[in-house]
């Protein structure tokens, strides 16, 4: 069966060039044989009128004198016309007067009806064609002509144009044939040629190849070239993408993490070394079974929750299970996978995390074992407070009845001691006095390992002013230049702070006793992240080798006899920064000073105090 739509183009080029001809032709030929039927049909009416007309002018005088034969002779001249077949002459009544018949002439026919109220017009039948037309005298109506004509001549004239136009449309249709074989080459060749390129290009993938570029510069020619640039175009695009995988499989290949590919099935579809290295399986092992054989059991169902998700569309993102290694050990790796439900696949990439589970699991024991330390160490910091505590409260009352019982053998028996006494006395009441101050400064530092913090946003200056005033009894009669800065308003325990600063400044004081001209500076450091406050003194210093000693209960880098002190106070300073989060530490040089530095924890706002002591101004 024909079937249009499977033809090749050239058939199809062909059969429409054809059809457009012949239709082309045909439409030509018909209106041309209308054209020539009415123009024949409008002639044959036009001859016939004339010659109505002619017997009519005729046929006056006949009518006139009421000669019927007159008539029947004008009319009997018809026969030299063969197309004529009958006619007739009416009276003014509408009577036939004479008539003509070519087969029965002079015999009686059926007259044809003439209308009196249409005394001219045509008429045409399936045979013939009728004219009647007035006969005139004077401006009046005195008789019609009535005159029928067969329709032979038209009919053969139109048979004869129809054959010709027949043969003319047959020739026609050759030479349309002959001219469109030639020329639908240059259509359908360059058409043929791209089609079986990108035929080449469907069923073997190689885009190199080109359609043969037409010597015409047309639609075609333009099409041509647009299908060779699109077939580069692809092929840039296809060594690219080549490219690509070709880097994709390589890092595919060279991953350390654990890569595959597994289906909503259940199984692996891709993987990459990493995972033989791994588990010491090979590729082929761990695809040929379910995944899931390979899990831990206690991991099993919460894996398999896990790909639920991940078939919704849902990302998976550190999740963690084991999987049995060839040896019968587990690993745990910890995976980040990507759904693809409508391939029904899943990328996911995994890191043994084995070691760094491990490490967890020693670090959580540890963590135990430390907690429990911690415990013990705060247990036996608790016993050792409380037996300071009690020792030194303990040892108040002794330490009173010793300085109390000196102090009366002092003043009773004075007169009868020699010097040698008096001086053991005085050393055993200034032994006693010592032993209290020791027992206090204890007692403090057990206060401070005990009191909770009590934070309040307290300005630096008047804490420093408060001590100063203190420290009045100890600076009369010296003189001593106090430098102090605007210092920050810092969130702190203001009780302790201001024990901060009593035994730093007192230190200062004391260890710049030597020096006529004394200086003591209280400033703070400017820093991004917290304030740097620091006390300096031009007192004697120490050597920066025992430094670190010097935060120690009970050290002491100077004599006795030369500095008094118990060796507490910079232990209940650094005790007390440590408390609120900060740090101290000292820079010093022998015979130059000392300067201590010190942190606190975040500074609430910085706000000068509008009482500080200017720089330069002197006490005592």
């Amino acid at each position: 069966m024909f079937n249009w739509r499977h033809q090749t183009i050239r058939n199809k080029l062909m059969g429409m060039s054809m059809l457009a001809s012949c239709a082309a032709l045909l439409l030509a030929s018909a209106a041309f044989l209308a054209y020539t039927a009415v123009t024949f049909r409008e002639s044959t009416v036009r001859t016939l009128s004339t010659q109505a007309d002619i017997i009519g002018f005729n046929c006056i005088s006949p009518l006139l004198f009421q000669d019927e034969r007159g008539a029947g002779e004008v009319l009997a001249a018809l026969r030299v016309e063969p197309q004529v077949t009958a006619a007739a002459v009416y009276n003014q009544e509408g009577r036939v007067f004479a008539a003509y018949h070519r087969d029965t002439a002079g015999g009686a026919f059926e007259v044809p009806p003439v209308l009196s109220a249409s005394p001219s017009g045509f008429q045409f039948g399936t045979q013939s064609l009728s004219v009647h037309r007035p006969i005139l005298f004077r401006g009046e109506r005195i008789g019609t002509v009535y005159i029928e004509s067969g329709l032979d001549e038209l009919y053969g004239h139109l048979q004869r144009y129809v054959g010709s136009g027949a043969i003319m449309l047959s020739l026609s249709t050759l030479l349309a044939w002959f001219i469109s074989s030639k020329l639908q080459r240059s259509l359908s060749q360059p058409i043929t040629r791209l089609a079986e390129t990108a035929q080449i290009v469907s069923r073997e993938k190689d885009y190199s190849v080109r359609a043969p570029a037409p010597t015409s510069r047309d639609e075609l020619g333009h099409l041509v070239d647009t299908f060779n640039e699109m077939l580069s175009q692809i092929q840039r695009r296809d060594v690219q993408q080549k490219q690509s995988e070709e880097e994709i499989n390589r890092l595919f290949t060279l991953s350390q993490d654990m890569l595959c590919i597994a289906g909503f099935d259940g199984y692996f579809k891709k993987l990459n070394p990493a995972w033989e290295k791994a588990l010491g399986y090979t590729l082929a092992e761990l695809m040929a079974k379910p995944y899931a054989e390979f899990l831990h059991p206690d991991d099993r169902d919460v894996t398999r929750a896990e790909a639920d998700k991940l078939a919704a569309g849902q990302l998976t993102i550190a999740f963690q299970n084991r999987y049995r290694c060839q040896d019968g050990s587990y690993k745990w790796l910890s995976w980040n996978s990507y759904p693809i439900p409508e391939e029904q696949l899943i990328y996911g990439s995994a890191r043994d995390i084995t070691t760094l589970k491990e490490g967890e699991e020693q670090i959580h024991k540890l963590n135990v074992t430390l907690e429990k330390q911690v415990l013990e160490l705060d247990e036996t910091n608790k016993e050792l407070e409380a037996f300071t505590y009690s020792v030194s409260h303990d040892l108040r009352a002794p330490l009173r009845h010793i300085d109390g019982f000196s102090r009366i053998l002092e003043d009773d028996w004075r007169n009868e001691l020699d010097s040698s006494a008096q001086h053991y006395l005085q050393r055993i009441r200034d032994g006693a006095r010592h032993m209290g101050q020791l027992v206090d400064d204890l007692l403090s530092l057990s206060r401070v390992s005990r009191q909770e913090l009590r934070r309040q946003v307290t300005g630096m200056n008047s804490l420093v002013q408060e001590v100063q005033a203190e420290l009045r009894t100890d600076t009369e009669g010296r003189n001593i230049e106090w430098q102090v800065a605007n210092l920050p308003f810092t969130d702190c325990d203001p009780v302790l702070m201001k024990q901060v600063f009593a035994n730093l400044l007192s230190n200062a004081v004391k260890y710049t006793r030597p020096r006529e001209q004394a200086v003591i500076e209280v400033g703070v450091l400017p820093s991004d992240a917290e304030p740097v406050l620091f006390v300096r003194d031009n007192g004697v210093g120490f050597s920066m080798k025992y430094a670190d000693k010097l935060f120690g209960v009970f050290q002491r880098l100077h004599r006795q006899e030369d500095f008094e002190g118990t060796g507490v106070g910079l232990a209940t300073v650094q005790r007390i920064l440590h408390k609120h989060g900060g740090r101290i530490w000292v820079e010093a040089e022998l015979d130059r000073g000392a300067c201590f530095y010190f942190t606190l924890g975040a500074v609430e706002r910085d706000v000068p105090h509008p009482t500080a002591t200017p720089a330069g101004v002197a006490s005592g």
